[in-house]
């Protein structure tokens, strides 16, 4: 009875220390291809490998991809922001 207390006491104590990270480290560089005919999920690019390649940080600009920003860029509008919560 004694080994069970302090088996479960110690996956307590283990659980309530354990902690999920605040923020992920992205620096590196990251595959990817842009998707401006929004094709890219029905086709299925997840089980391939990525055409092409950024340094993160940074951006797309920065980077040399894309097109260049200009006022008739389109502005991504995000209708469902929990899905980027944690």
């Amino acid at each position: 009875m004694n080994r069970i207390i302090m088996f479960i006491s110690l996956c307590l104590l283990i659980a309530c220390t354990w902690r999920i990270p605040d923020s992920f480290d992205l620096t590196g560089e990251w595959r990817f291809q842009t998707d401006v005919e929004d094709v890219g999920v029905d086709r299925q690019w997840y089980t391939s490998s990525l055409p092409d390649c950024i340094q993160l940080p940074g951006s797309m600009a920065e980077n040399g991809k894309g097109d260049d920003i200009s006022v008739s860029t389109p502005v991504l509008r995000m209708e469902n922001w929990e899905f980027f919560s944690l």
